[in-house]
């Protein structure tokens, strides 16, 4: 998949599950300040890359910086070993 798909497939996922519908969100949007997104939104975003991506990150791979933005987070995924 491309950064592009799997931005698309990310950004989907959060605005229909995670955030208000009246939020735009892009790639770039501050998940924590914009969008709002807690440690129980990252939980399902973290399930929702292990289903659809089969990416598995380690306790040690998770933290805040990887959630900052759906471009870090779709870098995260694509970039993992």
């Amino acid at each position: 998949m491309s950064p592009t798909e799997v931005s698309e497939e990310l950004l989907k996922f959060i605005q229909e599950n995670l955030v208000d519908a009246s939020l735009e969100l892009t790639a770039k949007t501050d998940l924590h300040n914009v969008a709002g997104i807690d440690s129980m939104a990252m939980v399902e975003i973290i399930l929702f890359i292990e289903r659809k991506f089969g990416v598995s990150f380690s306790d040690d791979e998770l933290n805040p910086q990887i959630f900052n933005s759906v471009e870090v987070l779709a870098e995260a995924v694509l970039t993992h070993d």
